[in-house]
């Protein structure tokens, strides 16, 4: 049914956000090369609504958590349900990352995120689906401009198939951060996307953001999302 392959390419593209279960703050997709300092974690959470012309909609919920336990390493998990038309998927993912070389003025940072996620589909227990691995590249471009890029791999057990996946993102510093991003796979056409972060104080901040995949049909996410840093 069109609106289940609609789940099934949200939820891998989940799989792909989380592949390391510490994706960098929203509104930006491509992952950072630095990591939470030691006992530093954030959480983060989003409602994204995504359709496809002439196919029903959806509602995609993530939940994001990752700590720095020392070691420029950070470790976390992350959870994603979608539902359409009364069916539902979900996804649980665990991962981390680990910076080689910091990022610094004038340097390149250098990092690599490692993770694996399992599925669970309509009249389909949870099952180990996904394994990733990925190197990442941070870089200030001029001030207040950061440049990432990552490219890595998956390997999916159900289709047992590898796939090149890459990421390219620049965001803006400062209480009000502007991202974009383009990103896909050695299949088919990339996505891209863009958005604005707004921080509040109190390690609050809320983003906003739009995706459109520029294979056809389109499919297009629009998402809110909430992060606190603890």
């Amino acid at each position: 049914m069109r609106n289940l392959t609609l789940l099934s390419t949200t939820l891998a593209l989940c799989a792909l956000l989380a592949t390391g279960a510490a994706q960098a703050g929203r509104p930006l997709v491509t992952e950072t090369a630095d990591a939470n300092a030691a006992g530093a974690c954030d959480a983060e959470t989003s409602l994204t609504r995504v359709s496809e012309r002439d196919a029903p909609s959806l509602r995609l919920w993530e939940t994001v958590v990752a700590c720095g336990i020392g070691h420029d390493t950070q470790l976390g998990a992350g959870y994603a349900r979608a539902r359409s038309e009364g069916q539902t998927l979900q996804a649980l993912s665990l991962g981390g990352k680990t910076n080689l070389v910091a990022p610094e003025d004038g340097r390149t940072g250098w990092g690599v995120a490692y993770g694996l996620d399992a599925a669970e589909a309509p009249g389909r227990s949870l099952r180990l689906e996904t394994l990733g691995l990925a190197a990442l590249a941070t870089r200030e471009l001029a001030p207040g401009l950061l440049g990432h890029a990552n490219l890595g791999l998956t390997y999916n057990r159900v289709d047992r198939k590898t796939r090149a996946q890459w990421s390219l993102g620049l965001e803006t510093a400062g209480d009000l951060v502007l991202a974009a991003d383009i990103y896909g796979e050695d299949r088919g056409r990339p996505t891209v996307s863009a958005g604005a972060g707004w921080t509040f104080g109190g390690g609050v901040s809320a983003n906003l953001s739009y995706a459109v995949e520029l294979e056809r049909p389109r499919v297009k996410a629009l998402g809110l999302g909430l992060k606190l840093v603890f």
